[in-house]
């Protein structure tokens, strides 16, 4: 079909109405947009031609109508309506425009759908064309009020240069409908002495115009708004406006105003809302002209929440002696995304304005830089987007407005700034070189933060503000102070960058601060500087004050602390940073007298510093502190330290408790202490002090290990052994307190009293040897325990001991005695010292007893105060043998002396006979001593004068043993009769051989005594089951008979033994109950019987017996086992006594 063009003039070229039969054509992309809004027609469609030569209106009612060439005449108004109709042109270019003065319109508001379906075609809407004379004229392009495809390779809007020498101006307008397709290659509005515009119908709040290039796809090549001005009589007007409605552009070039010659002016303004631009290069406003004083005016406004996502924006080109005004404007939440927004060459004006609307860049992590200068007339944000992105603007940014900075990438400003509404960073960073880049008012972090640049150490804490989102202050290698306090109470706050930020004034924001790299500073050496809340430290935090400061947040993280400055400063958080804490000077306390601050750090002490804890309740410390300073326990509660630590700078305890180990195997200290409290040692090994420990406090065992204290101590508190042992290897002067859970070991000295709850032993645990623990004080036993190794020998065998010197011992303490011999050897004189009183110690007669029996093989001892020649009364022996003394004979009743007669005087006396030899009186031999073996015969019950072994309990218990054993396997054995019954099942000669079974229950009581020396005596039950069986039997002989068998039997005994015992005293023997035995025997025996008709028989037995059992007694329980064999022989013959019958075994 053939093309024709539609020219609206006053004479047409074409015939009034020519309509022409052809098929409906549409191609793909008409098509797809007319499944959106047409409806089948019910009438066939045509293809004519519309011509409008005077005023009227052509109704399509709901029909659709296809057509070659529109004509509107000169000043005439056409007009197309049909609701639910359709207007299709596929003809040539289609041209809009009168010959005249006058406007020439196509008014298709009222129909529903119009396609323009000519891709190789143009629309142009042009008002009066080249080559007239007089008055410019309009061209006026009503689309559609639905919907509107055109498709064509042109769309120009007065876009025909008059180049005529006169005032007009043609005017070209066309007015889109609700929804709007273009697909067009080129469009170019407002040429020379032409004023374009391009807009949606005035009716219209929420139209649509997707733009696309003619194949529906790709980019609109150019967009030319006042294109060339050219002219010394009218100017050039370019208008793009889609701000009532939405736009959804692809355009590869968009150039705003041209200027190229004369005195008039060139116009563009490209006006979007709603919607999205992709542009690849936009030129707004460019001059090139040699003469005229005309200038070049573009401008580019982007509303509505629009974005635009731009290459490079090139704002004012003059190349030659022209002007140009560039302004890109972005408002009401509308954003402008670019690559760049640059200045172009030559002098001009050129602005961008923000008024809630935003600068970013391009893409995700790609930078964008603009030298063009902005004016913020209300907020002006700008988003850099992507961490990796830096948006630079280098252009002035002044107004009335406030500058936001989005995004997580950087915005750098690099022009001295004058816009006075603040600043607020919600993402991201602004990295700066002056403090005059960020204008002239406060910089409020909110999510963001501040980057200084290389060699920039402004101080802005005049004007922070910390919002409620926190932010991040990067030094970036610059030293920073600041010397306010940063406003607000938010957080948190970062500090990233390196280099030092140093806070001169108290800071109040509650927020989290974060040290992530650098250090953060507090204070210069002042008495102000800090920060309130929590502190995550990954860098460097640095205390630098002189007076006191308190720090409540926590501390954590893996970075370092350093206290540099002469004051104390008081951490009451919990302070968890893992690289440490470095004290170059001042004090570092912990706690500040209540149940907060903690310290999970190592430290390190430099001379002159000091680490102070001071809490009211316990605190555990777990890091190492070293160095040459010095540790303070000041609080009224208990530190505990659990690492082995090593300052050198000395310890001093001026309240509480100072706590060395939590049970385990770490936790200890160096240098001296000096102990005004208490010092605790709670430690699961062998842990020795050697530091040396003054003051008036008390030194604590609480551990389950061991403490050796060594050296000469002085603290003068006491010394209380609570749990564990303390051995002491060198000397005290405290008062020492054993408690029931505590041991006292060692072989040093204690020069004050000594309370025993517990355990006391000389020497250490597990020792061999034997040694000496010497109390110069009183020593009083609270039912404690002495412990001591000693060879229970003879006289004077080796012993530890402990030595009373110038005390008094009271109270009551059991002696154990660790028998380290194996002989038994009777003392025959004092026995073996184990309890020494010199230097005029005193003790009570029973200050010490034996706590258990006290044995070597069968010879007990005892424990005596005193030596046998009574030199020695204060000192305590052990001895085997007691001695009772001889009654001491009681005067008589003096007799009142009879008054003698005088004696008469002999008349001769005679002078006596003296003996010629005198005979000496003889001296008796000296007593027996018993030997090493006791007598069999028990002593007597009231013991005369003379030595006696010490018998224990275990004596008359285990001498027990052996005739139980005896008393069993007889039992079991039995007799024929016990056996078998009276009257043994034999065969006669004539009955068949049989075996035979039989069975016994065993059930006695025992009541038994047996003389040793001892006399013990036994009494229980015995209980136990045979089992026998007669294997064969045979009568070879006539009259004799034989049978052989076997049995087994167990049997148990348990019985309760009593004896003689020496007492307490050691001074009688007494009879007690000793202890307990049981046995059980296991019994294999034999037996072979003959017997006659006459009933004699012989009887033999051979019996094998298994023992086991035991003997318990107060000094121990003893386990037996053994054998025994016992063999019988046994025979008997019954006879008749008249009526009795009598049977005689053997």
């Amino acid at each position: 079909m053939e093309k024709h063009p539609l020219f609206l003039t006053g004479r047409p070229t074409q015939p009034a109405l020519t309509t022409t039969k052809t098929a409906f054509r549409l191609n793909a992309l008409t098509a797809c947009m007319l499944s959106l809004f047409v409806a089948v027609s019910p009438t066939e469609s045509r293809a004519e031609a519309l011509e409008f030569l005077t005023e009227r209106t052509e109704e399509l009612e709901q029909t659709t109508r296809e057509v070659q060439s529109i004509v509107v005449g000169d000043g005439v108004t056409g007009t197309v309506s049909g609701t639910g109709g359709t207007l299709i042109y596929n003809g040539g270019d289609f041209l809009l425009g009168s010959g005249e003065a006058n406007t020439s319109r196509l008014d298709m508001s009222g129909l529903s759908h119009f396609v323009f379906d000519s891709a190789d075609a143009e629309l142009i809407v042009s008002g009066r064309r080249e080559g007239l004379s007089g008055n410019g004229s309009d061209g006026v392009l009503n689309l559609a009020g639905e919907s509107n495809v055109i498709t064509a390779k042109k769309l120009g809007l007065a876009t025909i240069s008059r180049n005529v020498q006169s005032g007009a101006t043609n005017y070209g307008l066309l007015e889109m409908g609700r929804a709007n397709t273009f697909n067009i290659d080129a469009i170019e509005i407002g040429t020379n002495q032409g004023n374009g515009t391009l807009r949606f119908d005035p009716d219209i709040t929420d139209g649509h115009l997707r733009l696309r290039g003619s194949n529906g796809v790709d980019a609109v090549e150019r967009i030319d708004l006042a294109p060339g001005v050219n002219s010394n009589y009218s100017d050039s007007t370019g208008t793009f406006n889609t701000t009532a409605g939405t736009l959804d552009a692809k355009v590869d070039i968009l150039h705003v105003a041209l200027g190229q010659y004369g005195a008039r002016n060139a116009n563009g303004y490209f006006w979007m809302g709603a919607g999205q631009l992709d542009v690849n290069r936009v030129v707004l406003g460019e001059d090139t002209r040699t003469s005229g004083n005309g200038s070049t005016n573009a401008e580019f406004k982007v509303s509505r929440g629009g974005v635009v996502n731009a290459g490079d924006i090139i704002m004012g080109i003059v190349s030659g002696i022209g002007r140009v005004t560039s302004t890109l404007m972005v408002t009401e939440d509308a954003m402008v995304r670019a690559a760049t927004i640059l200045a172009g060459e030559g002098n001009g004006t050129r602005q961008i304005t923000l008024n809630a609307g935003t600068l970013a860049n391009r893409a995700a992590d790609e930078n964008m830089r603009s030298d063009v200068n902005i004016l913020l007339t209300g907020n002006g944000s700008f988003f850099s987007e992507g961490k990796e992105a830096t948006m630079t603007i280098e252009g002035v940014v002044s107004g009335i407005g406030s500058l936001i900075k989005t995004g997580l990438g950087t915005l750098e400003l690099t022009a001295n700034n004058s816009y006075s509404g603040g600043t607020r960073i919600d993402e991201g960073e602004i990295a700066f070189s002056d403090a005059g880049n960020l204008g002239s008012s406060d910089i409020t972090l909110n999510g963001g933060g501040l980057k200084w640049n290389s060699g920039n150490s402004s101080d802005l804490s005049t004007r922070l503000v910390v919002d409620a989102r926190g932010g991040v202050l990067n030094s970036n290698g610059n030293d920073i102070t600041f010397a306010s306090a940063l406003r607000g109470d938010g957080g948190p706050v970062h500090k990233t960058g390196d280099g030092t930020l140093t806070l001169l004034s108290d800071n109040s924001w509650s927020g989290t601060t974060f040290i992530e790299q650098g250090a953060l500073q507090f204070g210069d050496g002042g008495t102000t500087g800090s920060v309130a809340g929590d502190i995550v430290n990954n860098s460097t935090l640095i205390f630098n004050r002189a007076d006191d400061v308190v720090l409540s947040g926590t501390l954590s993280g893996d970075g370092n602390i350093v206290q540099r400055g002469s004051g104390t400063t008081i951490l009451t958080g919990d302070v968890t940073n893992a690289r440490g804490i470095a004290l170059e000077n001042g004090k570092l306390q912990i706690g500040n007298g209540g149940s907060t601050g903690n310290l999970h750090a190592d430290v390190q002490l430099s001379a002159g510093s000091a680490l102070l804890v001071n809490r009211a309740d316990t605190t555990l410390l777990p890091g190492v502190i070293s160095g040459e300073g010095a540790f303070a326990q000041n609080g009224s509660g208990t530190t505990v330290l659990t690492a082995d630590n090593s300052w050198t700078g000395g310890t001093d305890i001026t309240n509480g408790t100072l706590q060395l180990g939590n049970d385990g195997t770490h936790g200890s200290i160096t240098g001296a202490i000096n102990n005004n409290g208490i010092l605790q040692f709670s430690r699961s090994d062998v842990y020795t002090v050697n530091n040396p420990i003054s003051g008036s406090g008390d030194l604590v065992q609480i551990g389950s290990g061991t403490l050796v204290v060594a050296g000469d101590q002085t603290y003068s508190g006491q010394t209380r052994i609570e749990r564990g042992t303390l051995q002491l290897d060198g000397s005290l002067r405290s008062a020492t307190s054993v408690a029931a859970g505590g041991t006292l070991s060692g072989n040093g000295q204690i020069f004050a009293d000594l309370n025993n709850a517990g355990t006391v032993r000389p020497g250490s645990i597990g020792a061999t040897g034997y040694h000496a623990l010497t109390v110069s004080g009183n020593y009083v036993g609270d039912d404690g325990l002495l412990v001591l190794n000693t060879e229970l020998g003879g006289d004077g065998s080796p012993s530890d001991r402990l030595i009373l010197d110038s005390g008094h011992a009271s109270g009551t303490t059991r002696v154990a005695i660790n028998n380290t011999g194996s002989g038994q050897v009777y003392t025959e004189k004092d026995g073996i010292r184990i309890i020494d009183a010199i230097n005029g110690a005193t003790s009570e007669e029973d200050a010490f007893r034996l706590a258990s029996e006290t044995r070597s093989g069968a010879l007990s001892y005892r424990l005596f105060r005193g030596d046998l020649a009574k030199q020695d009364l204060e000192s305590w022996y052990l001895r085997n043998q007691f001695i009772v003394e001889p009654e001491i004979p009681v005067d008589p009743d003096p007799i009142t002396p009879v008054t003698p007669e005088d004696p008469e005087v002999p008349e001769d006396p005679t002078l006596p006979l003296l003996p010629e030899d005198p005979i000496n009186p003889v001296t008796p031999p000296d007593a027996p001593r018993t030997g090493t073996t006791l007598p069999l015969t028990p002593p007597s019950s009231v013991l005369p004068a003379g030595e006696y072994p010490v018998i224990g309990p275990a004596i008359a218990t285990y001498g027990v043993v052996q005739p139980m054993a005896r008393e069993l396997g007889m039992l079991t054995l039995g007799t024929r009769d016990q056996r078998s019954g009276d009257g043994a099942m034999l065969i006669n000669g004539d009955q068949p051989r049989q075996t035979s079974f039989w069975t016994r229950l065993i059930a006695t009581n025992i009541d038994h005594s047996w003389q040793a020396y001892a006399a013990p005596s036994a009494k229980g039950s015995v209980d136990g089951l045979q089992l026998g069986a007669d294997l064969w039997q045979q009568s070879a002989i006539t009259g004799h008979h034989d049978r052989l068998g076997f049995y087994v039997g167990q049997s148990r005994a348990a019985v309760s033994v009593s004896g003689l015992v020496t007492n307490d005293a050691g001074t009688q023997y007494v009879r007690t109950d000793t202890g307990k035995v049981k046995l059980n025997a296991t019994a294999l025996g034999l037996y072979w019987t003959h017997s006659t008709d006459d009933q004699a028989w012989l009887d033999a037995t051979a019996q094998i017996t298994r023992y086991r059992g035991s003997a318990e007694s107060a000094s121990g329980r003893l386990d037996a086992e053994g054998y025994g064999f016992i063999t019988s022989l046994e025979a008997g013959y019954p006879f008749a006594l008249s009526s009795l019958s009598l049977r005689v075994s053997l």
